[in-house]
């Protein structure tokens, strides 16, 4: 799937642009505006910055608390 190829190299390179990020997976930035559209819709990716400027991070996810 597109998205989780996205989300993998995000977290390789947090902070990357998308051309950066479409260069890396051979693919074009147009074709990765919906899978980032999606990523964003379920919180696991954040936006810095506007249109050409944007750059994108994955968010953490918070762990579960272990009760003892």
């Amino acid at each position: 799937m597109l998205a989780e190829r996205l989300y993998a190299a995000l977290h390789a390179t947090p902070g990357a642009t998308m051309t950066v990020l479409a260069r890396q997976e051979g693919s074009t930035p147009g074709e990765f505006g919906v899978a980032v559209a999606w990523l964003r819709r379920q919180d696991r990716i954040r936006t810095v910055g506007e249109r050409q400027y944007a750059t994108y991070v994955p968010v953490a996810q918070p762990t579960a608390a272990v009760e003892a």
